[in-house]
């Protein structure tokens, strides 16, 4: 989970007697509490996020995404689209003649499909697929 869930608006990690309700990042944004995960109101931005591409994957960590800061108020590019938190194919990702979301497939079939589509989104997300 990005955040904590809340369950009523009164929850402590949302409402606790401060003027704004809390941003509380759960281990998947925080990479088990590895990144320094930040909100900031003012900007409306949080960043260093896992699930947003600060990451680093395979054995020398050399395969990262793009941990650009994500703005909340403005018109984002689509999330659900492959480039929005890491290049394609990812930075330090060995080099690949077809670099469509369909192509990676090809290695990566239990994450994603022919189509593009995430199948295996605990895969996908948790750097635990086929790296």
């Amino acid at each position: 989970m990005c955040h904590v869930e809340v369950s009523e608006f009164e929850d402590p990690d949302h409402l606790d007697g401060i003027e704004h309700a809390e941003v509380v990042f759960g281990e998947l944004a925080t990479d088990s509490g590895e990144l320094s995960t930040d909100w900031d109101r003012a900007a409306a931005t949080c960043s260093e996020v896992y699930c947003h591409g600060s990451f680093a994957l395979g054995s020398d960590g050399d395969i990262t995404g793009k941990s650009d800061p994500v703005v909340w108020t403005e018109t984002n590019p689509d999330p659900a689209a492959c480039d929005f938190c890491h290049e394609l194919p990812p930075a330090g990702h060995p080099q690949v003649p077809d670099t469509t979301p369909g192509s990676c497939a090809g290695c990566h079939g239990s994450v994603v499909n022919s189509s593009g589509v995430i199948i295996g989104k605990n895969l996908h997300i948790n750097g635990e697929g086929n790296f």
